[in-house]
């Protein structure tokens, strides 16, 4: 589709094995509806949304290609056009790297390797943390049943839900790996105090240096953990690059919880979840190999 709607064309390409060729025609000075007039605020968020709509396609180009190209100039264009050139986030997207078939590797100017490195100069716990929620609700996926007998989950509470805080730790001279967590009581969610009380028992666990490598949400940036950890300058924290999950090796470790021991699963309380749940985490802290193969699986740069 072409035409002013800011879209960015999505034609098969040629036999040559690509999915599409991204024909962004994107006009960051597009005229507005003079009956449906938008605030800048408003354009800026529909116009990067559009831009982040053709994200899953991009990764699958190679950065390389005069598409992908196009594709990374525009967004540059629409971040500096209604955030400015000084903006954190501008100057986060430009210091984004792009190898192979558009891997995104934000990592600035701490790549994960000189993140380990000074953790070892450090003699310190290389931890990676990650929360995720169990719910009440099953994950579902494709299982065997009787011909004509199609599988039925029950469920008893579809909002009930268990929050979990977890974190693959590997030792100073990474040669163990290791698993802790903490779990919140019912539909609870994770805040700044909840994961001060985590990195407290981290603390009290590993017992020296520590380099926490976790996401950007704003739990982990709010004002009451950047003062708590102003307190322990032994405990050190990385940030992953945004939208990164698969760079996290924790996230494998949900993946598996959820989408293989606990697939289809649907307990009738919120007390059997949370046991269940319980019991497969202590399983997985019994599995050194199996963590390691979490962070192998992930993409980050580490070799153990």
């Amino acid at each position: 589709m072409t035409g002013n709607t800011g879209r960015c064309d999505r034609t098969p390409a040629r036999a040559n094995g690509d999915e599409f060729l991204l024909r962004p025609t994107l006009d960051l000075h597009e005229n507005l509806p003079v009956d449906d007039q938008e605030r800048p605020d408003q354009k800026a968020i529909r116009l990067l949304n559009r831009q982040l709509g053709e994200l899953q396609t991009v990764r699958g180009l190679n950065h390389k290609r005069p598409d992908f190209k196009a594709w990374r100039d525009t967004t540059t264009s629409l971040l500096e056009t209604f955030l400015g050139p000084d903006s954190h986030h501008t100057e986060r997207f430009g210091n984004t790297r792009f190898s192979g078939t558009a891997r995104i590797r934000p990592w600035g100017s701490r790549p994960l390797p000189e993140i380990e490195r000074q953790a070892k100069e450090r003699k310190a716990y290389l931890v990676f943390v990650d929360e995720s929620g169990f719910m009440m609700t099953p994950t579902i996926r494709r299982t065997f049943a009787p011909r004509g007998s199609t599988p039925v989950n029950k469920i008893c509470d579809p909002h009930g839900r268990v929050s979990v805080v977890g974190a693959i730790t590997i030792s100073p001279a990474r040669t163990f790996l290791g698993f802790r967590y903490q779990m919140l009581g019912d539909n609870l969610n994770f805040r700044g105090p909840s994961i001060i009380e985590f990195l407290k028992q981290l603390r009290n666990q590993l017992c020296g240096p520590i380099s926490i490598v976790w996401d950007q949400i704003i739990i982990h940036s709010s004002s009451v953990v950047l003062d708590y950890l102003r307190t322990v300058p032994e405990t050190v924290t990385e940030f992953f690059p945004p939208y990164s999950p698969e760079l996290n090796p924790v996230d494998r470790a949900w993946f598996y919880l959820k989408y293989d021991r606990l697939s289809n699963y649907a307990p009738t309380t919120i007390a059997r979840l949370r046991s269940t749940v319980e019991s497969e985490i202590k399983r997985l802290q019994h599995q050194p190999d199996l963590l390691r193969s979490f962070v192998r699986q992930s993409e980050v740069p580490l070799s153990l």
